[in-house]
This record gives structure tokens, C-alpha cells and sequence, in this order.
């Protein structure tokens, strides 16, 4: 193989690779745009953060209970087992704040 030659396969090189780096980018787009697009999908199917429900323990019967975000902000709820009341509160957990304790 002479000098020509071997010039010649480098600039094929280099240009093959700088098409696959044109191809990638696009890819790399395409997989954003995917991703987005799922994640609103999920958003859809799950809702937002509102919508998540928590297990609590009833302090009576330490029966399990299924609370979700509108139960929480009611306040309270009535535990299936025993009937007990079980009260939610919220406050701040920061050191530095007077008005939460």
C-alpha cells in the first residue's frame, strides 16, 4: 500500500466516523424526545405526587391502613379494624423555626 492509498482509507475513515457522530446526535435526540414523552405517559397513568398512597399503622390495633393524599389533608380517619380515630399532623421538622412547635 503506497502513501495515496493510505491517505486515502484515513479520509474514509474520517469520514465514516463523522457520519456516525451525525448519527448518534440524531439518535441521541430521538432517545430525549422518547424519554419525555414517557415520562409523560407515566405521569398520566400514575398522576403526580397527590395521588400516592401510604401505609399507617393504627395505634390501637396495628392493623395496616392505606392512606392517600386527600385522607392526609382531611386531617384523620377512622381505622377499619377497631374504629379508632387516628389523627394526621404536620409540622416542620427545622430546629430554627419558632412557629412550628
Amino acid at each position: 500500500m503506497d502513501m495515496q492509498e493510505l491517505v486515502a482509507l484515513v479520509k474514509q475513515l474520517s469520514d465514516r466516523v463523522t457520519d456516525l457522530e451525525e448519527e448518534l446526535g440524531i439518535m441521541a435526540e430521538q432517545l430525549d424526545a422518547l424519554q419525555d414523552g414517557m415520562e409523560e405517559l407515566a405521569e398520566d397513568i400514575y398522576g403526580d405526587e397527590e395521588d400516592e398512597v401510604y401505609d399507617v399503622e393504627c395505634p390501637e390495633c396495628q392493623e395496616a391502613i392505606a392512606v392517600d393524599a386527600g385522607i392526609l389533608e382531611e386531617g384523620y380517619v377512622n381505622c377499619p379494624g377497631c374504629d379508632a380515630a387516628i389523627e394526621f399532623q404536620f409540622g416542620c421538622d427545622c430546629e430554627d423555626c419558632e412557629g412550628c412547635a
